[in-house]
């Protein structure tokens, strides 16, 4: 928690500077119109969740990173957002009634968690019928992930097309951040898989799941409609 309240300014720029032009869509296009309540969960600062809310009646966002939650709020208010709420909460320990949701996502954070909990904690949240959808990272190189080298190294590989893609305003963005030594200790500190271990991985938790993007890191289920 300390590592996202320390860096939440630069993250929450960073992440604003590499929107594309449709960032949430594939998170919109699995929302059913009939979800009325749904829940992001590592939220961060909220840009998905603010996307998301007007397709919804009620939104909740929950993060460990207070400081990423005033964010946040800030960018519900200054879209005029209303139907937002966010709750302090850990990715294994959600603090909500069992189902509430009618839609559940998560957007690169259940890394960061015990899947054999999470997950479950998830379902449990879900409506009957309920849809889950989780887009997280994945490694080809799991044995480097401890080495904070590697990552300052996946950086400077990083540059060239940062430029072509962003710019150089962009740029200074993702230096200010990846290079940042708390940052790259967060990153030491994730719990990456390779492709094929993830998709092992969720295949066990999540029964009849399946997967999108370019390598198979988005995650669709949807609950049993008697569970």
């Amino acid at each position: 928690m300390e590592d996202y309240n320390i860096l939440a300014n630069k993250y929450a720029a960073w992440h604003q500077s590499v929107k594309g032009a449709d960032p949430y869509k594939e998170e919109l296009d699995f929302l059913t119109e009939s979800a009325n309540v749904i829940l992001d969960v590592g939220c961060g600062a909220g840009e998905a969740l603010a996307y998301l809310a007007p397709h919804s009646i009620f939104s909740v966002g929950t993060d460990i990173s207070i400081e990423m939650m005033h964010i946040g709020k800030k960018i519900a208010v200054d879209n005029s957002i209303g139907n937002i709420a966010f709750v302090v909460a850990d990715l294994d320990n959600q603090p909500f009634k069992k189902n509430t949701f009618d839609y559940i996502f998560s957007r690169y954070a259940l890394h960061h968690s015990d899947l054999s909990i999470s997950l479950p904690e998830l379902e449990r949240c879900l409506i009957p019928g309920g849809r889950l959808l989780v887009r997280d990272l994945v490694t080809n190189f799991p044995m480097f992930q401890r080495f904070g080298w590697w990552h300052a190294l996946v950086v400077f590989f990083k540059i060239p097309k940062r430029i072509i893609k962003r710019g150089f305003k962009s740029l200074k963005l993702f230096l200010d951040l990846g290079l940042d030594p708390t940052w790259i200790q967060h990153q030491v500190e994730n719990n990456l898989m390779s492709p094929r271990k993830f998709r092992q991985a969720y295949h066990n938790l999540l029964p009849g799941c399946w997967f999108s993007g370019k390598r198979r890191n988005v995650v669709h289920w949807v609950s049993p409609s008697s569970k």
